[in-house]
């Protein structure tokens, strides 16, 4: 690292030699480079400050400091730490401060890792995530200059005109879900949650299948579950076999040979899963920016919540939990990722009349439904002997491909949040034994099928 008397003399020097060249100044003046933040002396800091606020209002460059006056008394600085130098020692100067100022930045990364307290592996996932955001912050810090309001309003215009080209959404593939969400929301955080046996593994997986469908490339961190597990979901939903009979190879020539057919389409580059089931925080963030960086992902589910080792230091589970969700919406914003969460929801359902989930059973787990822009429910009434004709879709006709779908096969997904949509309930059909959800019509007339007559 530089000792401060010969940072001090680059410092200078760079500010004389843009002030002798004034094309490179104006090169940099038009440009999206922040060179204000290599000065690390405050003088020469506020010195570069006044130069380029005299050349906003005169379109000239100073050659003495009393032209200055009006941004404040460089008198001193300018005779203090006035050096001689020529054009061509510029771009070393500039590539030496830019050196510098990544190795000071490193360094006290390191130091603030150790402050919290991180020891083994959580220290190294922690400096991983923490070097991965650095990287990715330069261009921010460096290169993007703070846009006015008439060009962040002429950006906005743009961006409702283009609104079908650019959508902000990621469509869910089901129609009655994206007719009131408008879908996955691109930079926040959502949620799917539920009560154990509800799906919702198995929703997350017809979700990504849809989103591929779409040609976007998905990627799942799996806590609770192996690739092969879920990769043997995937087949019975593809191949409509059971999974039992796939798990335990029960299965004729005939079965082998489609499972075989429809396995070669999870061969996709546009599905990556982690199945490490040791997570943390800094873990998960390091693989998304892994992911990012070589664009192998356009959205991430995570499976599950409470899975993932927490080390924040919080003392209480509750607010634990709430930073790591603060923690990924704040995630979600930075990379404009969308991020889908799955959760458990608590035992206050199995204590209702009707077993119906309600954000409130979130609160356990931290400030999720602050955190979260989306948040679904996943909800099987007969699951608890209810029937769903008589409650949610009282009079209404749900049909598959023309024949009615069973009250057993009925899954509800209820939207209990959706910043920039409608809450409700909406059903879908559930097969359990082939996990998969498939879209429902509601009709006012149907022919109505017996249970045995599926086309599956």
């Amino acid at each position: 690292m530089l000792k401060t008397k010969e940072r001090n003399e680059l410092e200078a020097n760079l500010i004389m030699v843009l002030i002798s060249s004034g094309i490179r100044f104006k090169e940099l003046y038009t440009s999206r480079y922040r060179i204000e933040h290599l000065f690390k002396n405050k003088d020469l800091r506020e010195l570069f400050v006044a130069i380029t606020k005299y050349y906003e209002k005169t379109n000239e460059l100073p050659i003495a400091h009393f032209q200055l006056r009006e941004f404040g008394d460089f008198k001193y600085t300018w005779e203090e730490y006035s050096i001689e130098s020529t054009i061509e020692t510029y771009r070393d100067a500039e590539k030496i401060l830019i050196d510098d100022y990544f190795e000071w930045e490193t360094i006290a990364l390191q130091r603030e890792i150790k402050n919290i307290g991180l020891k083994g592996l959580d220290y190294l996932d922690a400096l991983n995530a923490g070097a991965n955001k650095l990287l990715m912050s330069i261009e921010k810090q460096y290169f993007e200059v703070d846009k006015g309001n008439a060009e962040k309003i002429n950006d906005l215009l743009t961006d409702i005109k283009n609104s079908d080209k650019n959508s902000k959404y990621i469509k869910t593939g089901f129609n009655l879900i994206d007719a009131k969400t408008n879908g996955i929301p691109k930079g926040h955080l959502s949620i799917i949650a539920g009560r154990p046996g509800m799906g919702k593994t198995s929703f997350m997986l017809q979700l990504s299948n849809n989103i591929i469908e779409q040609g976007l490339k998905v990627g799942i961190i799996s806590i609770e579950m192996t690739f092969n597990e879920l990769q043997i979901k995937n087949i019975s939903h593809l191949t409509k076999i059971d999974s039992r009979i796939i798990e335990n190879g029960s299965f004729d020539n005939m079965n082998l040979a489609l499972i075989e057919t429809e396995a070669e389409k999870l061969k996709s580059d546009n599905y990556i899963i982690d199945d490490n089931s040791f997570q943390t925080p800094q873990s998960i963030k390091a693989t998304l920016r892994r992911w990012i960086m070589n664009k192998q992902i356009d959205i991430v589910f995570i499976d599950y919540l409470t899975l993932i080792r927490i080390n924040y230091s919080k003392g209480r589970n509750d607010l634990e939990i709430g930073a790591l969700t603060q923690d990924l919406r704040e995630f979600a914003k930075e990379t404009k990722l969308p991020i889908v969460m799955l959760s458990q929801l608590n035992r206050a359902v199995e204590g209702r009349n009707d077993k119906k989930p309600y954000l409130s059973d979130l609160r356990e787990s931290g400030s999720i439904e602050q955190d979260a822009n989306l948040v679904m429910f996943v909800h099987r009434p007969s699951y608890y002997g209810i029937d769903p004709y008589q409650t949610d879709y009282l009079n209404m006709n749900l049909t598959n491909d023309d024949c009615f779908v069973d009250a057993e096969d009925i899954a509800s997904i209820i939207i209990a949040k959706a910043r920039n949509g409608q809450t409700g309930t909406v059903p879908l059909q559930y097969i359990p034994k082939y996990h998969s959800f498939e879209n429902i019509e509601i009709r006012t007339q149907l022919k109505k099928v017996s249970k045995g007559d599926y086309p599956f």
